[in-house]
């Protein structure tokens, strides 16, 4: 079944003429391309975090395969505690701690509780990163934020 709509019909429905509806259309638009290229945004700026922690990491001369492996799983696991990695990774204590502080030590993950036992890390600065691309508070680009009353200087213009 083929669906016909009519290009009058949107705009008479909301009582619009059809100028002002595509008026409004164009802002939507412009909006929807301010979000995605905010998005885009994140991504390069959170995989840049990333690709730059990894070479950090690669180049220390005690890395090893064990805080490799963490590594990796940061950006799925970005807080954790050191027995969630011995499981993760399949290895023994030791081996989970001395990865951990590896990564402390590089300054790639920190410490959150200040504790002696039950410890508890985070991949802070890939966490921050995250939270600040998916803040509410509108798009970053001027384009796509509304003048007070242009849409509706533009509605009224055009009935």
């Amino acid at each position: 079944m083929t669906v016909r709509i009519c290009s009058s019909f949107f705009p008479a429905r909301l009582g619009l003429p059809a100028l002002a509806a595509w008026t409004l259309v164009a802002f939507f638009l412009e909006a929807v391309e301010a979000a995605a290229l905010q998005a885009g945004r994140g991504i390069v700026a959170v995989a840049s975090l990333v690709a730059q922690d990894r070479r950090r990491l690669l180049a220390h001369a005690n890395s090893g395969p064990a805080s490799y492996r963490l590594f990796e799983l940061l950006p799925t696991t970005p807080r954790f505690i050191i027995e969630m990695v011995r499981q993760r990774l399949d290895t023994s204590f030791p081996t989970a701690t001395a990865a951990v502080k590896l990564l402390q030590e590089l300054g790639i993950v920190n410490e959150l509780t200040g504790q002696k036992k039950n410890r508890s890390y985070s991949y802070s600065r890939y966490i921050e990163l995250l939270a600040q691309e998916s803040k509410i508070g509108g798009p970053p680009s001027s384009k796509a934020i509304p003048r007070p009353g242009v849409v509706k200087r533009a509605v009224e213009t055009h009935r």
